[in-house]
C-alpha cells in the first residue's frame, strides 16, 4: 500500500513513535474553552460508566483499574472473563476541534503525552474501546493500532498539521509536548486491523 508523497513525517516524529521505554506520567491541563475542559472530562466519565453498564447488563465480571494502572499503564477496566483479564482503555467520542460537537468518525491516537513521554498507545491495554454511540464501542486490539501507526509513519502517510481534526495528520497541541495521530474511522489502514468488534448496542 502506498501513500501520496505530499504526506510526510519527520524523523523526529518517527523516533518518538518507536521510543517505548519512558515512564508515563499524567497531568491535568484545562483547555481554553468550557467544552474543552469540564464537558470533555464529563464525557470521559460518562463513557466509562456506559461501558461498565454494558458489562453489567451482560453479566460480565470486571474490575476497575487502580490509580496506578489508570495513570501509568493506561487502562480503565479489566474484563474478568474465562479466567483471563482483558485490559481495556475506554475513549469517549472526540471532537474534530475545540468547541465542536463530538464525532464518532474521528479517531485520535496518542503517541506522546503532554509531558513528551509515551502516550496511551504504548500502554498495557489489550483493547482500546472507541465510543461510537452512547452505549456502543468499537473494540480494537491496541497491538493492531501500533501496527497501523508504525506502517503509516514508515510510509509517510501523515502530514504535519497546525490545527486538530484533520484525518491522516500528526498534531501537537500548543504549550504541550504531546503528539497525536488523527484518523477517520473508515481509514483503509484502520480497516485492516484484526480482532475488532462492536461492544454494546
Amino acid at each position: 500500500m502506498e501513500c501520496s508523497s505530499e504526506f510526510a513525517t519527520c524523523n523526529a516524529c518517527y523516533y518518538a513513535f518507536v521510543r517505548k521505554n519512558a515512564n508515563v506520567r499524567r497531568q491535568t491541563f484545562r483547555g481554553g474553552s468550557r467544552y474543552a475542559d469540564d464537558i470533555s472530562n464529563t464525557m470521559g466519565i460518562d463513557a466509562e460508566t456506559a461501558f461498565q453498564e454494558i458489562c453489567a447488563q451482560r453479566g460480565m465480571k470486571f474490575r476497575l483499574a487502580t490509580k496506578t494502572e489508570n495513570c501509568r499503564r493506561h487502562f480503565d477496566i479489566v474484563l474478568l472473563e474465562n479466567g483471563t483479564g482483558s485490559k481495556v482503555d475506554i475513549k469517549a467520542m472526540k471532537s474534530p476541534k475545540r468547541g465542536a460537537p463530538p464525532d464518532p468518525n474521528i479517531i485520535y491516537l496518542e503517541l506522546r503525552n503532554v509531558d513528551g513521554n509515551d502516550g496511551w498507545l504504548f500502554g498495557q491495554a489489550d483493547y482500546i474501546a472507541f465510543q461510537q454511540a452512547p452505549k456502543s464501542f468499537w473494540m480494537v486490539p491496541r497491538s493492531e493500532l501500533v501496527k497501523v501507526v508504525e506502517t503509516m509513519l514508515q510510509l509517510r502517510c501523515c502530514k504535519n498539521a497546525t490545527v486538530s481534526g484533520i484525518p491522516r495528520s500528526l498534531y501537537s497541541r500548543k504549550n504541550r509536548q504531546d503528539l497525536l495521530m488523527i484518523l477517520s474511522r473508515d481509514d483503509e489502514f484502520l480497516q485492516m486491523c484484526q480482532g475488532c468488534f462492536v461492544f454494546g448496542e
